[in-house]
């Protein structure tokens, strides 16, 4: 919601925070008497870096500077917002026009339905025939809308504009082009197409396999106004609330590599439509998960776009200052913490292939996939011939920036250490090479903490994230589905981290209808709510929305106790928190972390 961001933009949480109790330095954090609550001793921190506070005393409660001003002041959230944007001088939005429906994506979706019409013809036969053994079922092939393109140059046109599309709207298109001066011809001629959506979606372009010795073998929708293929990925449309659920995304190459591991039950994998993976992608994909694998073909070929979609990736997740604009044209700012990891696929088999033959492999090497750094460590010196100097050198070159760009010391310092052994040189010696002080390279070892590293397996949150995915997926479901509020019992307010999601759970909590719902909001959330109704869920399944609404829920409660255990380990390593005060606290959330893995681990058994 972009008022809310600009308001979290312009306002400095230990301003607001300031102005009821007094803060003191408590590490890198801030500390005060808590204001909710009689108490000697102060239990209240600001974390300004993450601009959220906590009390870790009676309350318990914590939250940003919405929830704050809330509860100190005592006002609803349309109250708090209209005064908090007043301090800021940020204007509230009016009620929006519904968006026209662009008549590209029209176009490209009748261009679809006349493909998917020849491709199930007599004339589609051939095709059908390949189709099948690639091992792709008939449902696969409808879901994903496949379709064959007439050896005429000018069915599909003479299709179209018989509809009333003009030919300059076509050719806009990309669904035809015009060699020289001559007329325009059908773009796609006797070719297997792949439509390829954005994420909202909507048909924006093709890749056209050739099914005879004809080159090019692969032919994409050119760019255009709609289609812009680094910009892309393939499946994500329908991958993308699976990738919610499991909070993971596995990027392959090719069209049939998606197709296939969607058939076979792994809906969370895309394509990078077989070039390298974009800073633009992973951008894309940040929007819907905070990890994601890299399962790229194993021959040479696919080693080196494993190298370059590696080194797109870590560019991309090394801007923490620079936002990015996503596809809802709001704008995100990518992790500094990246969980990127890559798939080790046997020699001589692509994704595809191991799917069909050994999915329980499959499932094996992407749940064991190593870090990319560490992937980048064993890559990068394999190539190298660590007996001769000048060699070791070269890659402490190469590895010495990546290290360098991490943002927690302890892993910057453990990779350094690693470095060291590596290339067989002393720290003092490793910053010489890389161009930095000594002093420099010693401080990521002193700043290491042993207490204050994240809990094994955690994700950190998005850095002032615009959207919170699987908060938004959980949130989706139970608006669009009533059936579901029954089974939403364990769902707390405490789990939103993002305050418009937290009120609106709270607000549907109290309002037995959509409509009254709709009513009862401020206009500010209503933007909110729109979005969530437009969000993909499970169609009919009314067994997989539950089971759906049930992985929310535990990942959920999960994430939260996470946090919490990490704002405890921070002040534990700052010694600003007693052990033993915190233990049996620790435990217990301990205890429910576990009942929540067991918990989990039966319902994958049983499904």
């Amino acid at each position: 919601m972009a008022v809310i961001d600009q308001i979290k933009e312009r306002l400095d949480i230990v301003d607001v925070v300031s102005g009821h109790v007094t803060l003191s330095k408590a590490g890198r954090n801030l500390k005060a008497r808590c204001p909710f609550h009689t108490e000697r001793t102060p239990s209240f921190y600001v974390f300004p870096e993450r601009q959220t506070w906590r009390c870790f005393g009676a309350c318990a409660e914590g939250g940003d500077l919405f929830s704050f001003v809330m509860k100190a002041e005592g006002l609803t959230f349309p109250e708090a917002l209209r005064d908090l944007a007043q301090r800021a001088g940020v204007a509230l939005p009016t009620r929006r026009s519904p968006e026209q429906v662009n008549p590209l994506h029209q176009a490209n979706a009748a261009a679809a339905r006349f493909y998917q019409g020849v491709l199930q013809s007599p004339d589609g036969a051939s095709a059908r025939s390949y189709l099948e053994g690639r091992g792709l079922a008939p449902d696969t092939i409808r879901a994903f809308a496949l379709g064959l393109s007439p050896d005429d140059g000018d069915a599909l046109k003479l299709h179209l504009l018989g509809l009333g599309y003009t030919e300059e709207l076509l050719l806009r298109a990309g669904l035809l082009h015009r060699p020289g001066d001559g007329a325009s011809r059908d773009l796609f001629r006797g070719r297997l197409l792949f439509p390829i959506k954005d994420a909202e979606g909507n048909i924006v372009g093709y890749g056209g396999r050739a099914l005879d010795d004809v080159p090019p073998k692969y032919l994409n929708t050119p760019q255009g106004p709609v289609f812009n293929k680094s910009h892309l990925l393939y499946g994500l449309a329908e991958a993308a609330e699976h990738i919610r659920i499991q909070g993971r995304g596995v990027v392959v190459e090719g069209y049939t590599d998606v197709l296939l591991a969607h058939q076979h039950g792994f809906r969370n994998v895309v394509a990078s439509m077989g070039t390298a993976l974009t800073s633009q992608q992973v951008v894309l994909l940040q929007e819907h998960a905070a990890r994601f694998v890299l399962a790229l073909d194993p021959d040479a070929a696919g080693q080196e776009a494993t190298q370059r979609s590696l080194e797109a990736a870590w560019r991309a997740f090394q801007r923490p200052a620079a936002a990015h604009r996503t596809s809802r044209g709001v704008e995100v700012y990518p992790r500094t913490s990246p969980d990127l990891r890559v798939a080790l696929l046997p020699p001589g088999i692509d994704p595809a292939d191991l799917i069909r033959t050994d999915p329980d492999e499959w499932t094996r090497i992407v749940d064991e996939a190593p870090l990319y750094l560490d992937f980048t460590f064993a890559s990068v010196s394999s190539r190298f011939d660590l007996s001769r100097p000048e060699e070791r050198m070269r890659v402490a070159e190469l590895l010495g920036p990546r290290v360098l760009a991490l943002d927690d010391p302890g892993e910057q310092d453990r990779y350094l250490t690693r470095l060291e052994e590596l290339v067989g040189v002393s720290r003092r010696d490793l910053g010489a090479v890389l161009g930095i002080s000594r002093r420099d390279l010693l401080r990521s070892r002193r700043a290491a903490p042993a207490a204050g590293r994240a809990p094994e397996g955690y994700v950190a949150p998005f850095i002032r994230a615009r959207h919170v995915p699987l908060e938004e997926y959980t949130l989706a479901l139970l608006f669009q589905d009533p059936s579901l509020r029954e089974h939403s019992s364990g769902l707390a307010p405490a789990f939103f981290t993002r305050v418009e999601n937290r009120e609106l759970f709270t607000a549907w909590a109290d309002c037995d209808t959509l409509d009254r719902l709709r009513d009862s909001l401020d206009e500010a959330l209503l933007e909110q709510l729109d979005a969530l109704l437009a969000l993909p869920v499970p169609s009919t399944d009314r067994k997989q929305r539950h089971e759906a609404l049930t992985q929310c829920l535990r990942r959920l409660e999960e994430n939260a106790l996470r946090e919490l255990k990490l704002q405890e380990q921070v002040l534990l390593a700052e010694g600003e928190v007693e052990q033993e005060e915190a233990l049996e606290v620790a435990l217990q959330r301990n205890r429910r972390l576990r009942d929540i893995h067991r918990e989990g681990g039966r319902q994958a058994r049983d499904g």
